[in-house]
């Protein structure tokens, strides 16, 4: 009579629930043994991933692609992005232009700088920064002038990106006039080859607030410039869905 084929939680972390969750699926019994048939493992995000990856067998199954991680810091993604261009000779019309900060500060300080020199009346250059490893839209500011910048970076001690602000962004139409972005999402089962699946379902999110054109006056209006679901749920009258 065959073994039953097991599946090893040890390393299972947070995938441990998921994985109670597909046993029956998979015809797999739980062990907790160097023996079983299937491991899993929830690779860490931290630097213990590499005693992570030691710890890997031919029949391991992982959460993520080692590495993957760090592609998520938005400054690592710029830096990519760049040296892609470079290599390629592309230009990636998707990708706003992007600094990281702190090595092209002055860069953007010279960016800033072109607003003085604006006609009173003109429409002023708008940046955005956003903390390298941030998320749900905490630490990001708008930017016009040198003390804007300064501001900002007083509340950041890691690395940052500075990006040009997008002066039409999707807005929905009158009378609502609220900016909403649109997010899909796919799973790179496997890099060589390359493998990635696009899931059928994708989210959108919208601002709790009329958009306007950034000037002095609004540059703080979190709710009017950024579409995060983490901000706008505290706005007054927001109605969560069921």
């Amino acid at each position: 009579m065959a073994r039953p084929k097991t599946m090893c939680i040890r390393h299972a972390s947070g995938l441990t629930d998921v994985s109670l969750a597909c046993k029956d699926r998979l015809g797999l019994k739980i062990s907790r043994k160097d023996s079983a048939s299937v491991h899993i493992h929830a690779l860490a995000t931290s630097n213990a991933v590499e005693a992570d990856i030691r710890s890997l067998k031919s029949c391991s199954k992982v959460s993520k692609i080692p590495g993957s991680s760090t592609a998520s810091k938005k400054h690592v993604l710029a830096m990519a992005f760049r040296n892609a261009e470079e290599i390629t000779g592309e230009k990636f019309e998707f990708w706003p232009k992007t600094w990281v900060l702190p090595e092209e500060r002055e860069d953007v300080e010279s960016e800033l700088d072109k607003n003085k020199r604006r006609r009173k009346g003109k429409v002023k250059s708008t940046f955005i920064l956003k903390p390298s490893g941030g998320s749900q839209g905490e630490g990001i500011s708008l930017l016009q002038t040198r003390e804007d910048l300064r501001a900002s970076l007083s509340l950041h001690t890691g690395k940052t990106v500075v990006q040009s602000y997008l002066p039409s962004p999707l807005l929905l139409p009158p009378p609502n006039n609220q900016k909403y972005d649109i997010r899909i999402y796919v799973l790179v089962s496997s890099v060589t080859p390359l493998r990635v699946h696009v899931c059928k379902e994708g989210l959108v999110r919208f601002a709790t607030m009329d958009y306007e054109v950034p000037k002095r006056g609004n540059l703080h209006d979190v709710m009017r410039h950024l579409t995060n679901y983490s901000l706008n749920k505290r706005a007054g009258g927001y109605v969560h869905n069921e």
